[in-house]
């Protein structure tokens, strides 16, 4: 017999509704979808749960754990988990990028931002570095 959460959830339905419409990272709409449905009796169970989203009973049972210790402000706030390796563009030559290239509202040339930080910087990489950086500094485009 699958055992009912007894997850006491501060947020009310309409707060966590009104959530998920304005969050965009994937683990936090889960997160939040998660107590969303415990909250409207949706699904009682971590099992459900965890079938509902696609995973593992234990991860929901962290994520809950995670909630009752430090609060659903903690999911919202959570720096984002990185790599560890450090990006071959810096942080300062992508806003030089910005500006150069991609505040102009002209159709973003990948081949024309590779060879420039190349010239300027000194730095070789590949197409898809360029397209990828471009991708998170603008992800409009």
């Amino acid at each position: 017999m699958k055992k009912k959460s007894h997850l006491p959830i501060k947020e009310t339905p309409e707060e966590l509704k009104n959530l998920l419409k304005t969050v965009k990272n994937k683990e936090q709409l889960e997160k939040i979808q998660a107590l969303y449905w415990l909250q409207t009796e949706q699904f009682f169970t971590v099992v459900d749960i965890a079938q509902a989203l696609g995973k593992n009973r234990s991860t929901i049972h962290r994520w809950f754990n995670e909630y009752s210790q430090k609060g659903l402000e903690f999911w919202l706030n959570k720096p984002k988990k990185t790599s560890g390796r450090k990006a071959i563009i810096s942080e300062n030559i992508q806003k030089k990028l910005l500006k150069k290239f991609l505040e102009k509202d002209k159709k973003i040339n990948y081949k024309e931002i590779q060879l420039w930080l190349e010239k300027t910087y000194g730095i070789k990489v590949s197409y898809s570095v360029v397209y990828k950086t471009v991708k998170t500094l603008l992800p409009h485009h």
